[in-house]
């Protein structure tokens, strides 16, 4: 058996939704509601999308406006990081500290403003009150009146084509795991990061074999032929003009040629 790697747990998302004021009974009402229970299989899925946050919603809810039978697994809240930690959360705070900034520079626009103090608890609150009033879209009601069963779950591959929740088996065609992702290093063996110049590492390029050092990550190589290196003599993909038959050096892709007759890049 396989365990679905999950990036948060119902347990640990918990704990962001404190304290338990209206907005945040609100939000766990449309999200996750109290005493789901589980829809029983329907026979084979088309798709099952593990993880409810952007990704999987997005998937869930597209492919069964298309027309095929989906389910939709999360083991903690509908709307993930974008909805509870992320994106929504982040804008609020940033929302109340822009106006803060406003009233400080109202002076130099001619405009005369008394004291005023944050109340940064008034901000929380006002931050949790959106998070709920935007919830509706994340929420178990509209994906279901999409025509996607809900499964709240911990879940489990079980076959190529089956998976396991909380003791149900599904069955399936095809599969998407959006369960999330977390930071680290993309070069584990380089003693630099991935954005460093230091780092000497030599990819060939699959334009034309050859390589020259990045700027970025070592991993995604800058060919000589492409961006702002120019095409070398030997490059194999170097083809002359259908037109005229000849060949000059191109300033982008080697693929697409510029003609020393017309002047202009034509395809080889």
């Amino acid at each position: 058996m396989i365990a679905v790697p999950a990036a948060r747990d119902s347990v640990g998302t918990e704990g962001l939704l404190v304290p338990f004021d209206e907005a945040n009974r609100q939000l766990i009402a449309a999200v996750r509601p109290h005493g789901w229970v589980n829809p029983q299989s329907r026979g084979v899925y088309d798709l099952v999308v593990i993880g409810g946050g952007t990704a999987g919603l997005v998937s869930a809810v597209g492919a069964a406006r298309l027309g095929a039978r989906v389910a939709l697994i999360e083991r903690g809240f509908l709307g993930g990081d974008c909805l509870l930690t992320g994106c929504v959360p982040s804008k609020a705070l940033l929302r109340s500290a822009r106006a803060i900034g406003e009233v400080r520079r109202a002076g130099g626009m001619g405009i005369r403003v008394g004291d005023f103090e944050a109340d940064f608890e008034s901000i929380m609150r006002r931050m949790r009150e959106r998070r709920a009033e935007i919830s509706a879209h994340d929420s178990v009601q509209r994906v279901q009146q999409a025509g996607v069963a809900v499964l709240f779950g911990h879940g489990r591959f079980t076959a190529d084509r089956a998976i396991e929740v909380d003791g149900q088996r599904l069955t399936f065609n095809r599969a998407i795991i959006a369960t999330g992702s977390r930071p680290s290093r993309p070069l584990p063996d380089c003693p630099t990061s991935g954005r460093s110049r230091r780092c000497r590492t030599s990819v060939p390029s699959r334009h034309c074999r050859t390589s020259a050092p990045s700027r970025r990550c070592p991993v995604l190589r800058r060919c000589r032929s492409t961006a702002s290196f120019r095409a070398p003599p030997t490059c194999p993909r170097l083809r002359p003009c259908r037109r005229c038959r000849t060949s000059g050096r191109s300033r982008r892709c080697p693929v697409l040629r510029r003609c020393r007759a017309t002047a202009s890049f034509r395809a080889c």
